[in-house]
């Protein structure tokens, strides 16, 4: 639309080849993500994917994809991720729904990867980082790795760096722990860790593995047994209860990201503490719990993730 004197100016070689480079590549990277974490999940449930990145408008892509393959069944979600909520269906779903050359399955449900999996395939360490994690104590460092790489997430980083280490435990831990002293540090049966092992969810499995220690000093025990761990498995440690309105409420305020997993550890300490529904009191006391822990494994690990300090 510009003159050629004015398209001189604006340079629009130069315009084409930035567009290319950091918008289309930008693009394809983040979609390619996406498919590497599916495929990483699918791998985790001992499934194999084939995964391929296609241009074009989507429909027209997966389509002409659909008839070059041969399939016979086409899984679609209702609408895209940033539709409207009030959408009965979205453009591509209804085109597909119309020109698809096999059966469409046609879905409404969501799901949320793990953030573990998000991890692996969007954020990175630096050797730095790793090492000072590598320092923290064996029993808390995947909980305090998740509480890292959920805090870089939300800070919109993906890089995992010695200085966001240390933003990290100032926000957890701005004490350095509180000076709370460290528990000893129990020893684990082999057929209790087979146990403990079982759990896929990372966050759930340390949840339990706080529950197993806590009931071992209870009966003051130098050793996590079995018995220990066995009462937090039934329904892989998730205990079916009714929840108060109020406690409700209060879970909706917890960030999306982490909601899940505060939901299991507020159950799982529901139901150590014999009660019939999660209150009110239950959620406050389960998410500071939860806090206090985070406090304590990184505090333990203060200079040891990755500080400067003089401790």
């Amino acid at each position: 639309m510009l003159s050629e004197e004015a398209g001189k100016t604006f340079r629009f070689k130069e315009q084409e080849a930035l567009h290319e480079e950091i918008i289309d590549d930008g693009i394809a990277k983040i979609y390619q993500s996406h498919l590497d974490i599916a495929a990483g999940i699918a791998k985790d449930e001992d499934a194999e994917l084939t995964c391929k990145l296609l241009d074009g408008k989507p429909y027209q892509a997966v389509s002409k994809y659909l008839e070059a393959v041969g399939a016979s069944l086409l899984l679609i979600g209702k609408t895209g991720i940033h539709a409207d909520g009030d959408l009965d269906i979205g453009g591509n779903a209804e085109n597909l729904l119309r020109t698809a050359p096999c059966h469409v399955w046609l879905g409404q449900s969501t799901y949320t990867p793990p953030a573990d999996a998000v991890a692996r395939e969007t954020i990175t360490w630096t050797e730095e980082a790793e090492r000072s994690l590598e320092r923290v104590p064996e029993g808390p460092r995947q909980m305090v790795r998740m509480a890292i790489v959920r805090f870089a997430q939300e800070s919109g980083h993906t890089v995992v760096t010695s200085g966001l280490m240390e933003e990290a435990t100032q926000r957890f831990c701005p004490e350095r722990g509180g000076g709370m002293a460290a528990e000893e540090t129990l020893d684990w049966s082999a057929e209790a860790t087979r146990l403990l092992g079982g759990v896929a969810d990372t966050s759930l499995a340390a949840t339990v593995r706080l529950r197993a220690e806590k009931r071992a000093r209870r009966d003051d025990a130098k050793t996590v047994e079995a018995a220990h761990v066995q009462p937090f498995l039934e329904d892989d440690g998730v205990l079916s209860m009714t929840w108060t309105a109020a406690a409700l409420a209060r879970l909706a305020r917890v960030p999306e990201m982490v909601r899940g997993s505060a939901k299991r550890r507020i159950e799982v300490n529901a139901r150590d503490g014999g009660l019939a529904e999660v209150t009110l009191e239950a959620v406050e006391e389960g998410l500071a719990e939860s806090r206090r822990v985070m406090e304590s494994a990184m505090g333990e690990g203060g200079h040891r993730l990755g500080m400067d300090g003089d401790g």
